[in-house]
């Protein structure tokens, strides 16, 4: 599945989502990731409010990868441009 995330409230049905989808607990993530069951439910609740290292440490639990990308319009000049840049 891929979702694209404008806003960073839109990170809390996202993260929701990913974990009833492998049928994991708030409980049994926060096991995972050694920390209690209330302070994974106050990050799942409010995802906005946590560093990014803290968010990446909850993907790798369930599984998911990042993937950025701009909103650039994809033409022959900006792939042949960036290719220069490199």
């Amino acid at each position: 599945m891929h979702y694209t995330i404008q806003t960073l409230e839109q990170l809390k049905p996202i993260l929701k989502g990913f974990r009833k989808s492998q049928n994991l607990s708030q409980k049994e993530v926060a096991n995972k990731l050694a920390i209690s069951q209330q302070a994974y439910q106050v990050l799942e609740s409010s995802p906005q409010n946590v560093t990014l290292e803290r968010l990446f440490k909850v993907f790798a639990v369930l599984g998911v990868k990042i993937q950025l990308s701009d909103n650039l319009p994809i033409t022959k000049e900006a792939v042949a441009s960036k290719k220069e840049q490199w």
